[in-house]
């Protein structure tokens, strides 16, 4: 069962979410959203139900967006215990639990809440839908996560969930060969990140430190003072370092040049 997913631009990867349990929630086949509505139960009392994703490899991620698209109905009057809100809870492991997620697993207090989200558009029945936008970052440390969603007597829909980090693209600047790098996290700010020279190039001079800045917001901050320049004999095309002698002639005219015979007298070989 799969969730409708998009991705982001600005060095964004989408982690996909799968869900795996599923607690009085159900899935709409249309959309691929899920809804629960428990609305007929908090005249009388709170409702508690879970909605748990699959383990997400987070992929060496240091911070990790969520974002949330969903709907949710205005409370009736005289309904207590109706909620306009919803809660998200996370819990990161370094591998997927072997005996999978449970009731009991999500109520035992080892998930962490992520945030209590207020709808600040309500849908009432026979009038139009309104969808509500909420996003959340927060760092991780660990190699993969569970995301959840706990409905306290909302009748809620969620349409679509995107999970994604943020990272500083493969890059050749000045000669530098710099590799897709996970971004740090908004608190870090930034990282130093070491790079090579490509190929038939050396540093210049020859000892500065090839490395640079690689932002949260996933940009490389460039330095033109870092550099590397081909040898000798080639020039920079590009990003890559050519043979500057030669690059474009064919055989005829590299014999040409050599022997001085014109393109109708080549002798045979």
């Amino acid at each position: 069962m799969r969730l409708a997913l998009k991705l982001y631009s600005r060095h964004l990867k989408r982690l996909i979410i799968l869900i795996y349990y599923s607690f009085q929630w159900s899935r709409d086949g249309n959309s691929g959203g899920y809804t629960v509505c428990d609305i007929s139960e908090t005249a009388a009392k709170h409702t508690d139900s879970w909605l748990v994703s699959e383990y997400v490899d987070l992929r060496d991620a240091n911070e990790v967006h969520l974002e949330v698209e969903f709907i949710i109905r205005q409370c009736p009057v005289g309904f207590t215990y109706c909620k306009e809100s919803f809660n998200v809870y996370q819990l990161q492991t370094n591998r997927p639990l072997v005996s999978g997620i449970t009731k009991a697993d999500v109520q035992s207090g080892n998930f962490t809440l992520v945030n209590a989200v207020n709808a600040t558009r309500l849908w009432t029945p026979g009038n139009e839908l309104h969808i509500n936008r909420v996003n959340m970052t927060f760092a991780v440390n660990r190699g993969g996560i569970y995301i959840a969603f706990q409905d306290r007597g909302a009748c809620l829909t969620l349409i679509s969930v995107t999970l994604s980090y943020t990272y500083c693209p493969d890059v050749i600047n000045h000669g530098v060969v710099l590799k897709e790098t996970v971004a740090p996290s908004s608190s870090q700010n930034y990282i130093s990140v070491s790079g090579t020279c490509s190929d038939r190039a050396s540093p210049y001079p020859s000892n500065i430190t090839l490395s640079l800045t690689c932002l949260s917001s996933g940009q490389w901050v460039v330095d033109d003072k870092v550099t590397c320049v081909c040898t000798a004999g080639y020039e920079l095309i590009g990003d890559t370092c050519t043979g500057k002698y030669f690059r474009a002639l064919d055989l005829h005219n590299v014999v040409q040049i050599i022997f001085g015979y014109d393109n109708h007298s080549l002798p045979a070989f």
